[in-house]
């Protein structure tokens, strides 16, 4: 029998105009052999079911339904063309989200504040994913609904649930004084496909999201090529990768460099994180020339709100105190 880790995801979304850049980062887990695996759905999870609690909490207002504004997020992801995501609507449910593994993927906005104590998940969230993935997989593992398990860091589910302290609007038009209610749930299934939180603010996967914004319900680029790198269409794989390491001029490996690749006519166009080593590895470039630099990964972002590179790289420190550089 398989086991199961449970990852908490919070939302993070921020949004400001900047330049394309796909500094995406994936979740990743530790196998039961200790390797770094992708959490990822396997590719006959296809389509992916989800299930609305259809009972609205009394912080969720607006004139659309919640399960048209759900809806409608969910169809912005799947529409990504360099991308293989499809879902399918199951029937509502009076399922909720809570620490138990069902095998359901369930969508909820009506938690009490016990509820969401219970879940032992900080008040200043406005909402989270929790999925269930397994640390190993293979011929005869299965979960503990006796369904098989392919490979370690299999996805196996996932439920979305929102905070009950914050006033969420389903507007098109959303007030200044509450938080886009599409926003959150279009950043919340990034982490239900596995993508962690972006340092670029523009990003509908940034990790802070202030009242009265409504932009993180378009995806940005690097949103679209970060899943399209665990999901790739046929049209996604023929694109080129840019991989190297980072490091400073005394030979120390860089972490947490936001290395950017700028095309010929000086756009920027594509970005990662280095990992502790100073690895990077940007993926879905076009052919062409183009100039690498790095920067720091600095400001409001650093590993602590990027889970994966925390969680896995325990005890690392995140180098800021390097300059700029091209080659």
């Amino acid at each position: 029998m398989n086991r199961f880790r449970i990852l908490l995801k919070v939302l993070a979304v921020t949004l400001a105009l900047a330049a394309p850049l796909y500094a995406y980062v994936t979740s990743k887990g530790l196998s039961s052999t200790n390797s770094i695996v992708q959490i990822k759905w396997a590719n006959g999870a296809f389509p992916i079911r989800w299930q609305m609690n259809p009972a609205a909490g009394s912080n969720i207002t607006g004139s659309r339904q919640q399960s048209d504004v759900v809806r409608e997020s969910f169809q912005a992801w799947s529409a990504i063309p360099t991308a293989t995501i499809t879902f399918a609507e199951g029937p509502a449910t009076a399922a909720s989200v809570k620490p138990a593994y069902d095998g359901m993927n369930v969508i909820t906005t009506n938690l009490t504040s016990s509820d969401w104590s219970a879940l032992g998940v900080g008040s200043g969230v406005l909402a989270f994913t929790i999925f269930s993935w397994a640390d190993r997989g293979g011929p005869g593992v299965v979960d503990s609904l006796g369904r098989a398990v392919s490979f370690a860091g299999q996805m196996t589910e996932a439920d979305i649930a929102f905070n009950p302290a914050y006033e969420f609007s389903t507007e098109a038009t959303v007030p200044s004084d509450k938080v886009d209610f599409q926003s959150v749930v279009t950043h919340e299934i990034g982490h239900f496909l596995g993508l962690d939180h972006s340092p670029i603010v523009a990003s509908t996967m940034y990790w802070i999201l202030d009242e009265g914004l409504s932009t993180p319900r378009t995806l940005w680029t690097d949103d679209i090529a970060g899943v399209s790198s665990i999901y790739p269409s046929a049209s996604f794989s023929l694109k080129a990768t840019l991989s190297g390491t980072v490091r400073t001029t005394a030979n120390v490996a860089v972490y947490g460099a936001v290395v950017v690749a700028v095309n010929s006519t000086g756009q920027p166009v594509a970005s990662a994180v280095t990992d502790p080593s100073g690895r990077y590895s940007i993926s879905g470039l076009e052919s062409g020339t183009y100039t690498v630099y790095a920067e720091p990964l600095d400001g409001p972002t650093g590993s602590a709100n990027v889970s994966t590179l925390s969680e896995i790289f325990a005890g690392q420190t995140v180098n800021t105190n390097f300059t700029t550089r091209f080659r």
